[in-house]
């Protein structure tokens, strides 16, 4: 029976990673995928968004908020971009803050050209059926094989983009070994219209405008994108990763305007209001936000005006439903943090089991934090088994 001193359950981001940070150690890496880094390829568009400029907890949400601090302050986005230098490979960044690489395939082929080969095997398609620990080895079945390891990594990621490998068997193994689960569900994605809202909005699809979208306590000023099918683009993904499902949201579709200020200038036009507001956002969506308001400013009253000012500037829209896993960019939720390590990512009821990357509940915004997380997290686990070796 070959034993492998480390199994890597995963070859997306973090797993390989871990892998190509492990160096000579005798490991195996397990993907049901018939080829590694099948995300990394899909990811930022085919650009792959790696990591972001501007770095820090406050970024990512979680039920345990600190546990990521440890993680970010061992790797930084200056890291990433001193590996991408020393191998030659090309990135730029975005006024946002963004970095991206020219190509998901260069950030791919480096992950994998770091991976030592004469100790590393690769098990791609080998669906993984269940982890178990017999005494101090672990014991890993897959739909074709047998592998048994010192040394779990569980770097599996979330349900999200079930034809590119989405999963949940992270989520399983973890409960198998006594892990809680924060409750999952689809994060960085669209809202899902019903009937009614439908009805009042399909005819504005392809729209997009820089909106400011509240709920609860989070708040973002960025473009939102009407569509066939419900509202999307960076502000509507922004607020879905702190769930948004059965709740209620605000849109100012103003942002940048002083509402009041600019009913007062035109208090005497006898102008329509389609018209007056068309010189300040599309007269489609004005029309839409009237419905059937009909009075001049000069004839309105205070209670118009409020009317007015809540249609614009603090639009209420019941949430009844988001995009589900296929159509979202992660997976929120996952393992509970507070029973893993901050500084190793080891189990804390298990030893030698680890988790990293998206299974956790850590979930970034959007703009490369997820992919930085995972380069992170991995980094911290691979540091911790190295000096446990």
């Amino acid at each position: 029976m070959k034993t492998f001193e480390i199994a890597i359950l995963g070859a997306g981001a973090s797993g390989l990673f871990s892998a190509s940070l492990l160096g000579k150690t005798n490991k195996i890496i397990i993907d049901s995928g018939i080829k590694a880094g099948r995300k990394v390829l899909a990811s930022g568009g085919g650009l792959c968004n790696f990591s972001n400029k501007n770095m820090g907890a406050e970024y990512y949400f979680s039920q345990n908020p600190h546990f990521i601090k440890s993680a970010l302050a061992g790797f930084k986005p200056q890291d990433f971009l001193d590996v991408l230098d020393e191998n030659n490979i090309s990135y730029y960044l975005r006024s946002s803050g963004q970095y991206f690489a020219k190509s998901s395939k260069d950030i791919l082929n480096l992950l994998l050209s770091k991976i030592d080969k004469q100790s590393t095997i690769f098990a791609l398609d080998n669906k993984i059926i269940s982890v178990v620990k017999n005494d101090d080895i672990f014991e890993i079945k897959t739909d074709k094989n047998v592998f048994y390891a010192k040394k779990v990594i569980c770097a599996l990621g979330g349900p999200t983009y079930k034809k590119l490998g989405g999963t949940s068997c992270a989520f399983k193994i973890a409960q198998n070994f006594g892990h809680s689960i924060i409750p999952p569900y689809p994060a960085l994605c669209g809202i899902i219209w019903d009937k009614k809202q439908k009805k009042i909005f399909e005819d504005l699809a392809g729209l997009t405008i820089k909106a400011k979208i509240s709920c609860q306590n989070y708040t973002f000023t960025d473009d939102i994108l009407f569509t066939h099918e419900g509202l999307s683009g960076p502000a509507v993904f922004k607020l879905s990763l702190y769930g948004l499902k059965n709740k209620e949201i605000l849109i100012n579709f103003l942002p940048m305007v002083n509402f009041k200020d600019f009913l007062l200038q035109n208090k005497n036009s006898t102008k329509t209001l389609s018209n007056i507001f068309a010189e300040i956002m599309p007269k489609h969506l004005s029309l839409v936000l009237l419905k059937d308001f009909n009075k001049t400013l000069p004839n309105a009253t205070k209670q118009d005006l409020k009317y007015l000012e809540d249609s614009f500037c603090a639009y209420k829209l019941k949430v009844q439903n988001t995009y589900d896993y296929d159509k979202s960019e992660v997976c929120a939720g996952g393992i509970n943090t507070k029973e893993i390590s901050s500084k190793t990512f080891e189990s804390r009821k298990i030893e030698n089991l680890y988790f990293i990357g998206e299974c956790l509940d850590i979930t970034g915004q959007l703009g490369g934090y997820n992919l930085h997380f995972a380069w992170a997290s991995a980094k911290a686990a691979a540091k911790a088994i190295l000096q446990d070796l």
